[in-house]
């Protein structure tokens, strides 16, 4: 009786009491019944074991902590290079330009006529502006479910995929260069870049002014060439201060100017399967830029048969 009264105790003060018998059956005392309960093992229950995170994994919360664009090179602005021009409101679709040609003078002697009208003749240039523009579709359902820091990111991946446009516009046009430098499979080298200033500075038909920029853009793996030439002489030759030891030292970003033309380096530069890049040189007033005034605009829809 002391004995069952010293177990009922102990259960109120919250010991678990057990024992096992010959059996192999574990008992448990129970002070509600006041006497040992039998306790057998129930097939599927929980596991033993640690608790971790692959136990608890359908309560991991999915956060999205923070977005970010893939990386990518949009340009080096191509068009602060060229002749810019804005096309009024209500002028018309085309802006149009008009060259003349040049004209002689002679030399009038004392006694002489001067009988040799010069005829002015004039070329058109027309440039048609073309809209640019990206059109995404966002369902109401991802608009309201995705998370606001991802789509924080929309506007200015849309900006940029305008600004890469606009700038590989601009370098396809040194695929319709009349004059050619260098050619397929041929190593970029400063020399190549210096003869092509000098073709535009020198052209017969038109020439750039001595004062007018001249602009050279190129890919990185071109400019690589043209750093490679650069730093030839190391480890042959002493390497004092200058741009051979700046090549060396920081790269090809160093090589800012070569023959002439101030150096872009833009990774739009189209490099085909040869491979070969298809970069250029111009001076600015050899490519016309046409903006059309007041024509940006951006707009929403919501169509009212669209689910979600």
């Amino acid at each position: 009786m002391i004995k069952r009264f010293i177990l009922t105790l102990l259960a109120w003060l919250g010991v678990v009491i057990t024992r096992e018998d010959a059996k192999g059956i574990t008992w448990f005392f129970s002070c509600r019944k006041g006497g040992w309960i039998p306790v057998y093992p129930i097939a599927g229950g929980a596991p033993g074991g640690d608790s971790d995170t692959a136990s608890l994994s359908d309560s991991l919360p999915v956060v999205i902590q923070s977005a970010r664009q893939v990386r990518e090179d949009i340009g080096q602005d191509f068009i602060s290079t060229v002749d810019r021009k804005t096309l009024p409101m209500g002028q018309g679709r085309n802006w149009n330009e008009i060259d003349l040609a040049r004209i002689s003078a002679q030399a009038v002697p004392e006694k002489s006529e001067l009988n040799n009208p010069q005829q002015l003749v004039d070329t058109l240039l027309s440039i048609e502006a073309t809209r640019i523009g990206v059109h995404l579709v966002i369902t109401a359902e991802a608009a309201h479910y995705v998370a606001t820091n991802v789509a924080a990111q929309w506007g200015t991946l849309m900006q940029n995929a305008i600004r890469r446009y606009i700038d590989r516009l601009g370098l396809n046009l040194y695929d319709g260069a009349t004059v050619t430098g260098g050619g397929t499979t041929t190593t970029l080298s400063s020399g190549v870049v210096a003869a092509m200033v000098a073709q535009i500075q020198g052209d017969t038909d038109e020439s750039a002014l001595e004062t007018e920029q001249v602009y050279a853009f190129v890919h990185s793996f071109q400019l690589y060439d043209v750093r490679t030439e650069v730093t030839g002489g190391v480890a042959t030759y002493p390497l004092p201060a200058g741009l051979t030891a700046e090549a060396f030292a920081k790269g090809s970003r160093v090589i800012r100017e070569i023959g002439g033309a101030q150096v872009h380096l833009d990774n739009n530069v189209r490099i085909d399967a040869t491979p070969d890049g298809h970069g250029g040189v111009h001076a600015k007033s050899g490519v016309v830029f046409v903006q059309v005034a007041g024509k940006k605009r951006a707009w929403t829809e919501t169509p009212g048969n669209r689910g979600g």
